[in-house]
């Protein structure tokens, strides 16, 4: 068959070529009408004569001595992306597995096949995302990977735009503003990255308001776009999860920060006209050489400026 075998295993209606050139080892297992079970690579073929058949790349042979019923259990290559984790439930697992991978709510167990390189590899990696890649068996509800290779991933590129919305108690709003992982800081990438991870943000929902109310809540909209995904919400104040709330503290810094660097290089007058659309205060801390008094308490909606020649050489919240 496919100009490559004579010897096939036949399971119901269906026979499946078995490509046994160069391995001799396997003669004295290869009788005819007996059961052996077969391990290789499977491929899809049209036979000389244009018929669809199955070749099986043969990697062993062994009898059959458990007695099992005919059976075909397919395994094929993968890579696979996700967050690392160990199954620490005391429970019998096809290989002894207790690594895995959890992706789209199913989660694909780690059979490590060469476990003297690859065990001090998960311990490292434990907790983190990682590529893998091997051969997947699917094992009644078990989803095995037998792994030839694990690997940090590569972070993951992200934008997250965020404004404050007006309402009570605070009808202040704010304008838009996104921040792209490829254009931040490593430091402050991970940082967004790690928030964005606690809050659970894809799990996130908007917030719902009844329509009699005549003013809405003063709340925070999201909108991110990661690993394909694109999730927007809008959440009131007071629904606002403690995670949530770390992650719109770390970028309100953020956008801080880079309104004081826009600040740098205008001419002190409008300077001071953006800080006072922004809502913000300021104060004049140094001018020409001139290091004024000021009191030592820290204000969020504050920047002191520092000025020379008319122009701000330096903005910053305090």
């Amino acid at each position: 068959m496919f100009g490559r075998t004579k010897v096939g295993v036949r399971v119901e209606n269906e026979i499946y070529w078995l490509d046994l050139r160069g391995k001799k080892e396997f003669d004295s297992l290869i009788q005819s009408d007996r059961t052996v079970i077969v391990t290789g690579v499977l491929d899809e073929l049209l036979s000389t004569n244009g018929d669809k058949g199955f070749l099986v790349n043969v990697t062993s042979v062994r009898a059959n001595d458990g007695g099992k019923c005919d059976y075909v259990k397919q395994i094929v290559k993968v890579e696979i992306r996700g967050k690392l984790q160990q199954d620490s439930r005391d429970i019998v697992r096809p290989y002894d597995v207790g690594w895995y991978v959890a992706v789209n709510r199913k989660d694909y167990y780690l059979h490590l096949t060469c476990p003297s390189a690859l065990e001090g590899a998960v311990q490292i990696l434990d907790g983190q995302m990682v590529i893998v890649t091997g051969t997947l068996e699917v094992d009644g509800r078990w989803n095995i990977v037998h792994t030839t290779d694990i690997k940090a991933a590569p972070a993951s590129p992200f934008k997250i735009t965020f404004r404050r919305t007006e309402g009570v108690p605070d009808f202040h709003p704010t304008a838009d503003v996104t921040f792209d992982s490829t254009k931040l800081s490593a430091k402050a990438a991970d940082e967004l990255r790690k928030l964005i991870g606690e809050a659970k943000f894809f799990e996130l929902r908007s917030s719902k308001m009844p329509s009699n109310i005549p003013d809405p809540h003063a709340g925070y909209e999201f909108t991110l776009e990661m690993n394909g995904k694109n999730h927007s919400i809008w959440v009131v104040d007071f629904e606002m999860t403690p995670p949530l709330k770390s992650l719109v503290e770390r970028l309100k810094e953020l956008s801080n920060d880079d309104f004081c660097r826009k600040l740098i290089g205008l001419d002190y007058a409008d300077a001071m006209r953006k800080i006072t659309e922004a809502g913000f205060t300021h104060r004049l801390i140094y001018m020409d050489g001139v290091v004024f008094p000021v009191t030592q308490d820290w204000r969020p909606n504050r920047i002191n400026l520092s000025v020379k020649n008319g122009k701000v050489i330096r903005a910053r919240i305090g």
